[in-house]
């Protein structure tokens, strides 16, 4: 049900793209440079058009999910307990996506979490668990964590059986623009292609938006690709639909007559900056 819904707003996506883009507005090949000036500094961009020519090289493949500083873990040491934490097993589980959309506070939220049950992961990459001690899991997945704390606690239980789930998820990718809900989205362990993150906030917005130019910026402050969905291309949207989102990617739907990469980076260089300069303290 759920993929016919994706298809059906894909089908929709394209008829309203050719009602209201204005003829000349979507970026052209001869657009594309290597460097573009944005107040004042030379960045080294690559422009990537999202179709089916897009390179492997280029295609985002899913990742597992790894544990990183500031998230939150729901540890369950199976007929003990009293090793969880208060209130962990309340929480929502890594299955679910969840949207914060009060983009005004996504560097605040990174740097100062809301308190959740759970461990949380110190800036260390570490957590204190009964009788384990502390456990470095940060670069891990869920089930290598589990195993290492079952190897701790075997010293102490006879088979020791472990579950970790991530309650609290540090990764994120921020939508900004023309779309319908603006903010953040969380990611779990499971993949999201960035035409579903678009649908997570209610899509863009066709009365404001030119659907011929949305963006996905990825990189650092240094040098970054942008990949850019062409709404008025079904290839360019089918093939959105197989490219997944990594953290820290930004998603921005240009407004009508943004006719250049170069106006549309000023638009949104303080976000990047915000975002990218924020990871860059926390990966410190």
């Amino acid at each position: 049900m759920k993929r016919a819904w994706l298809w059906a707003g894909i089908v929709l996506f394209i008829f309203v793209a050719g009602c209201s883009s204005a003829p000349g507005t979507y970026m052209t090949k001869s657009d594309l440079k290597s460097y573009y000036d944005v107040q004042g500094r030379l960045l080294r961009t690559q422009i990537i058009p999202i179709d089916p020519s897009l390179s492997k090289a280029d295609l985002s493949v899913p990742a597992v999910y790894s544990i990183e500083p500031f998230d939150v873990l729901n540890i369950i040491v199976w007929d003990h307990p009293e090793l969880s934490a208060p209130n962990a097993s309340s929480m929502a589980s890594v299955e679910t996506n969840a949207v914060t959309a009060n983009q005004n506070t996504m560097v605040a939220a990174a740097v100062n979490p809301n308190q959740v049950g759970g461990f949380e992961v110190n800036e260390s990459g570490e957590i204190y668990f009964p009788y384990a001690g502390a456990v470095k899991v940060v670069g891990r997945t869920p089930e290598q964590a589990q195993k290492i704390l079952a190897e701790r606690l075997s010293k102490y239980f006879r088979h020791p059986q472990v579950t970790i789930q991530v309650n609290y998820l540090s990764k994120r990718i921020h939508l900004i623009g023309e779309v319908v809900k603006p903010g953040d989205v969380e990611l779990t362990a499971k993949p999201i292609s960035m035409m579903e993150a678009l649908d997570m906030v209610g899509g863009v917005n066709t009365q404001t938006s030119d659907t011929t130019q949305i963006y996905l910026v990825r990189g650092n402050l240094q040098s970054f690709k942008v990949y850019v969905i062409n709404g008025k291309n079904p290839m360019s949207l089918i093939a959105a639909e197989h490219f997944y989102v990594m953290p820290n990617d930004i998603i921005y739907a240009a407004p009508s007559g943004a006719t250049t990469w170069n106006k549309v980076l000023g638009q949104i260089w303080p976000t990047i900056q915000a975002v990218w300069f924020t990871k860059s303290i926390l990966d410190y």
